[in-house]
């Protein structure tokens, strides 16, 4: 983000406020790195334990998906680090390019891209199992996880690759990321990603509070006169037996990690839209929507325990029948297929 009036635009040291603004800035990620350090500890701990217990008659396990968890989490942890090397511009007063800063500004990218593409394929999988009633496979989310991986590896490689003479991470005043000169990257490379799963996330939020209603593969705004139509569809057409309930239940559940990924990124991306347009953003609006956006980890940590009581140690029912209901990934809300039949009229699985 460019400001001519900044310390470091300037050329000047940080004065007290900027440093203090910072200091919160590494104090949020580091909590957020934490909580997700701690949370990923546990789940590597369940599957530890747990691992020789679940393996269904065929030889799969139906833990598979805490590793789903875990790769998701991953994504996510990717986002603190780049907070946390702020530490350095506190204590020097100022933004020097370097080794360091590229290092920053890779980080930066990955978590805030990696983040980006984890939660829009939650939202997508939520869309389709609410309005479509299309349930993947256990393989599909890890495939999902090991494809964004693989994207955010390719961005920053051929990023490096194209413009390894040229001085592409740099200082944006307060920290390192892409520097202003490649605005067009800047857009395609990140915000676009994540602006693109913002909306994907309005669309989904649309759609489970009624606004829009799904009839096969057509689309159309919600009246009135279809909510007796939606009962009668539900109550007697679909016919969803009670495992199907049960993980439309935790796709909605997991709607809240969408909506927080709104509620933090909305203020990073105004001050950006600002700074896009030539008005100068004071720092405090920057300091303040980092901060925002540097807590989602502990955000996603609390959602975690409160919508996953299955994983967490002296909460709700602790007998298998729960635990399969509540090991659902991230990625791929959970559902015992194994209590799943397909009936006419009935949902499908993909």
């Amino acid at each position: 983000m460019s400001n001519s009036d900044s310390p470091a635009a300037s050329g000047s040291p940080f004065d007290f406020g900027t440093r203090l603004g910072l200091v919160f800035v590494v104090e949020v990620a580091s909590l957020s790195a934490t909580a997700v350090t701690s949370l990923l500890a546990f789940i590597c701990c369940l599957l530890l334990t747990t691992a020789p217990k679940v393996l269904r008659g065929d030889g799969t396990v139906k833990g598979a998906s805490l590793t789903d968890s875990l790769d998701s989490y991953s994504l996510l942890l990717r986002e603190s680090p780049g907070g946390i090397m702020d530490i350095r511009w506190i204590a020097e007063a100022s933004v020097t390019e370097g080794p360091f800063c590229t290092a920053q500004g890779i980080f930066k990218q990955l978590g805030d891209l990696g983040v980006a593409l984890s939660i829009m394929s939650i939202a997508i999988h939520t869309f389709l199992v609410l309005g479509f009633k299309y349930y993947s496979q256990p393989k599909v989310a890890p495939l999902v996880v090991a494809l964004i991986w693989t994207f955010l590896g390719l961005v920053v490689g051929i990023s490096l690759a194209a413009h390894h003479r040229e001085k592409y991470y740099g200082n944006t005043n307060y920290w390192c990321w892409i520097t202003p000169k490649y605005r067009i990257e800047q857009i395609a490379l990140e915000y676009g990603w994540v602006w693109f799963a913002a909306c994907v996330n309005i669309h989904s939020f649309s759609k489970v509070h009624g606004i829009l209603l799904v009839d096969g593969f057509k689309i159309r705004l919600r009246r009135r006169s279809d909510a007796s139509s939606v009962n009668s569809d539900f109550g007697v057409k679909i016919g969803m037996n009670h495992s199907v309930q049960r993980s439309n239940a935790i796709a909605m559940q997991m709607l809240f990690y969408p909506a927080v990924y709104l509620v933090a990124i909305f203020p990073m991306s105004l001050v950006r839209w600002l700074s896009f347009f030539g008005v100068k953003v004071p720092f405090i609006a920057t300091a303040i929507a980092s901060i925002l956006f540097s807590s989602s980890g502990i955000l996603n940590v609390t959602l975690f325990t409160l919508t996953r009581p299955g994983l967490v140690p002296n909460r709700g029912p602790s007998n298998s029948r729960r635990s399969c209901e509540h090991h659902g990934s991230m990625l791929s809300p959970g559902v015992s297929h194994s209590d799943y039949r397909y009936t006419p009229g009935s949902p499908r699985t993909g």
